[in-house]
């Protein structure tokens, strides 16, 4: 798949070339020059706020063209911002994620892991080498070692002379560079002689490489290593006789130096009467690794600074000039990162933007047009060193994820760019939007696989099925199922929902459906079921089943909702949950029509000759086997005082009408509390997994053939920390053979939540170990106000998994009067191979 894709880029690519060869000479296309600083701050130049560095060159050229307020790097650290410059592809895709990577080369800097293109990856140079273009480059590269497939002659660059290996190029003084794909030696600097300092020799290739290409359309591309340390320089300038530090002295001189070669750059255009017939690109590869905050400022007023994803490390100053379409003396708020370059380079040359990028030309913006794409798209950064890190930005809001178990930081930049101020708990809405944008925003990579990786293999959307605007009702109990084949090119999905009184948490009435068969896209009015409405028997009390699960019966090709009996005696105003029952109701897709509610009868007595008193299967996931029978798990006591409930697992025949009880295997209980119940059963390849509430912990169990558990064992992190789920019900999730936990718990800042019931997370199992993996745990649902303790698990097809969930309110909830809604998480699969 990947191959294909980059295979057709490069066909895209051929044919291009053919197209440009035609037009010949006649196209005066303009020429392009990026020029990159290495590390420089935010806050350095004097047209960025600096007052102590002397930039007299690149203020000017901020005076003649534009100036970025808001550009951002590709990364907040050196090889992977370079990758995301040169492929177009954010952090997320592109190839080079990190300055090691796991499987790399090792490096001329003697550092394992350096990882490189790869042929199939395109570059900038490549694109615009089809569009007639010379490509040259000097400064440092970073993306491939000797004898690599990231070699930059392999990389469409026709002349380059420079570093390879980011590490190598910590140094000024160097023996030997790489011109094109030898080495270049430097005499002048063996034996610790310091005669031939690299940023001159860099811009001597620049300002020849103009010279000799002045006649044809050029793209150079110029990646300094200045003013990253180590601190070298020929003399310090106007800054000898200051009284700073050493350090601080060779800074600022390494900057007035790169300003000075800067300007010996748009002098030699102008000589050359290439002026107004050049774009040329100036900013930082990343954010400043020093602060200096006493002295320089150098991140101004933004926090953080290099390998921070605060604005500081990630936002670089960003100045445009080009005389005669770009505007003079103009300040751009406008938010575009290093994915964009790629892109605006295609269109500098006339060319339409290559089919596989993450980024959008900013050509208009150049040209003085207002683009509000750039601000109503989500840019996206990770990190790697410290700890798997996320950021993304939307608008003017700019979210933060520090670890992968860590809540999302919210920070609004045109409120708060010091990003100051985590607003995340007043914007939930805005949180969720990131929540959704982060869950799919990657491809796996086998360099730099992130601890989400073994579960993240999903994209997650989350939308509203349904919305109750009643005072006094909600919809509860919303739970979905997927019938194959009976929706547009997919299955149906039907949810149940049941109307109840807002504040009475088992002020159960009739039963309703929604429907869906276009996968979520529109869903049908509320239709209530005639046979599941809550009912007066003869004696007055009031019945109603409740708790409903759905299963699809592939064998019968019906629905099966398996759940309890409610009795309300007193004319329907007291509960009396001695008298549950185990009930069940039938769906025909083909008739579109439900039966009423049925018993399922038990035998008298249990294994230990015991009554199945107030037996119970509401919101019990079930499973159903290849031979049509069902695994149902069911709760009763086996006393009537005090309220202790067993759980076990009956296997009942069921043929499209009729559910009967066959057998039944372990009786599993706690002497605790209310002991075990609201089992939920899973099966992944040869095994069972059954999941249980109690009213301090939750417990799991392992069985060979679903009747039979092994012992229990309470549910706990992999670092052996409880769960913290409690008197909640917790479901499953199913992929291939991977088994996944949704549940609520503890420690989520959640207090104020009844029993902590949202937000509705979901994290991977360890089948061997029983226990939950910490860094897999994601928010399917985040907590709103409401209770979402209540829900419901299915497949739509192969590759699709949906959570639904309803809301539910107490008296004293900040929402309490809210619109009351039945929620949906999609889980789409995205599998291991990368898409690419």
């Amino acid at each position: 798949m990947v191959t294909g894709l980059r295979y057709l880029v490069r066909g895209w690519l051929t044919a291009l070339a053919g197209l440009f060869l035609a037009w010949g000479e006649a196209l005066a296309k303009p020429n392009i020059i990026f020029i990159m600083a290495d590390d420089m701050g935010y806050g350095d130049l004097g047209c960025y706020g600096g007052r102590h560095i002397e930039t007299p060159h690149l203020d000017r050229m901020a005076k003649e063209g534009l100036r970025f307020t808001q550009c951002y790097s590709g990364s907040p650290v050196c090889a992977p911002a370079r990758s995301v410059l040169m492929t177009g592809l954010h952090a997320g895709h592109t190839r080079v994620r990190g300055n090691t990577g796991r499987g790399g080369v090792v490096g001329l800097g003697g550092k394992e892991g350096r990882v490189p293109l790869r042929d199939e990856d395109v570059t900038v140079a490549e694109v615009l080498k089809k569009a007639g273009y010379v490509a040259g480059m000097a400064g440092k590269w970073g993306l491939g070692e000797p004898g690599t497939t990231g070699l930059p002659v392999r990389q469409g660059f026709d002349e380059w002379f420079g570093h390879l290996n980011q590490r190598r190029a910590h140094t000024y003084y160097p023996d030997y560079l790489w011109l094109n794909d030898a080495r270049f030696e430097l005499p002048g600097n063996t034996g610790g002689r310091r005669q031939q300092y690299s940023h001159d020799l860099f811009t001597g290739f620049a300002l020849n490489f103009i010279r000799r290409h002045r006649e044809e359309p050029f793209f150079l591309y110029l990646p300094y290593t200045v003013p990253h340390a180590r601190f070298e320089i020929p003399d310090l300038g106007a800054y000898a006789e200051k009284e700073w530090t050493e350090q601080e002295k060779v800074y600022a001189a390494m900057i007035t130096r790169l300003d000075a070669d800067v300007g010996a750059l748009l002098a030699l255009l102008r000589e050359l009467d290439l002026d107004e017939n050049t774009v040329v690109f100036f900013c930082s590869d990343n954010g400043a690794a020093n602060r200096y905050d006493s002295l320089f400022r150098s991140s101004g007023a933004l926090r953080g600074r290099k390998r921070d994803m605060t604005e500081g490390g990630i936002r670089t100053p960003m100045i445009v000039r080009w005389p005669g379409t770009i505007s003079p003396d103009r300040v751009s708020d406008a938010p575009w990162t290093f994915t964009d370059f790629l892109a605006t380079a295609a269109d500098i040359g006339g060319l339409p933007v290559p089919p596989e990028t993450d980024g959008m030309s900013v050509l208009p913006t150049l040209k003085g047009k207002h683009q509000p794409e750039l601000e109503n798209r989500f840019l996206y950064w990770e990190f790697f060193e410290g700890g798997f890190k996320q950021a993304a930005r939307w608008q003017a809001w700019k979210a933060i994820r520090s670890r992968p178990d860590k809540a999302i930081e919210l920070y609004h930049l045109e409120n708060d760019p010091g990003e100051a101020q985590d607003v995340a708990r007043q914007h939930p809405e805005v949180v969720l939007a990131f929540e959704n944008y982060l869950a799919g925003a990657r491809w796996p990579s086998e360099a730099w696989p992130s601890p989400i990786d073994d579960q993240l293999g999903y994209a997650l959307e989350r939308t509203t099925i349904l919305t109750s605007v009643e005072p006094d009702w909600l919809w509860f109990q919303s739970r979905p199922v997927a019938i194959p084949g009976d929706g547009d090119g997919g299955p149906r999905v039907l949810v149940t929902t049941q109307k109840t009184k807002r504040f009475e948490p088992h002020g159960y009435f009739d039963w309703h459906h929604v429907q869906s068969v276009d996968g979520g896209g529109q869903w049908s009015e509320p239709v209530g079921i005639p046979g599941l409405r809550r009912q007066r028997e003869a004696n007055g009390d009031e019945r109603v089943p409740g708790d409903l699960w759905l299963s699809w019966h592939e064998p019968s090709k019906t629905v099966l909702a398996t759940g309890k009996t409610f009795t309300f005696e007193d004319q329907g105003r007291r509960e009396n949950n001695r008298l549950e029952e185990v009930s069940y109701a039938v769906y025909r897709p083909a008739e579109g029509v439900w039966s009423g509610m049925r018993i399922l009868e038990l035998p008298e007595r249990d294994h230990d000759g015991k009554p199945f008193i107030a037996p119970n299967a509401g919101c019990n996931q079930a499973v159903v086997l290849a031979d049509g029978d069902v695994l149902l798990p069911i709760r009763y006591q086996k006393v009537m005082d005090p309220v202790n409930y067993t759980t076990m697992v009956a296997r009942c025949r069921y043929d499209g009408e009729e559910l009967v009880y066959e057998e039944h295997g372990s009786e599993l209980s706690l002497p605790q509390g209310r002991g075990l119940y609201e089992p939920s059963l899973a099966k992944v390849g040869s095994s069972y997994f059954l999941t249980l509430r109690a009213d301090d912990t939750a417990y799991v169990a392992r069985s060979a053939d679903g009747l039979h558990f092994d012992p229990i064992q309470e549910w706990a992190f992999d670092d052996g920390a409880p769960l913290g789920s409690y008197n909640t019900q917790q479901h499953w999730v199913t992929r291939g053979n991977t088994l996944f936990l949704v549940y609520t718990r503890r420690g989520a800042e959640n207090d104020h939540v009844f029993r902590h019931r949202a937000p509705l997370f979901m994290a991977r199992v360890d089948l061997e170990a029983l226990c939950v993996l910490r860094h897999t745990e994601r928010v399917l649902i985040p907590e709103d106000g409401a209770r979402l303790g209540n829900f419901g698990v299915c497949n739509v097809g192969a590759d699709e998994t949906w959570v639904v969930t309803s809301e539910f309110f107490d008296r004293d909830s900040a929402r309490a009067q809210a619109a009351n809604r039945v929620l949906l998480a999609k889980i789409r699969w995205l599998g291991r191979e990368d898409p690419r």
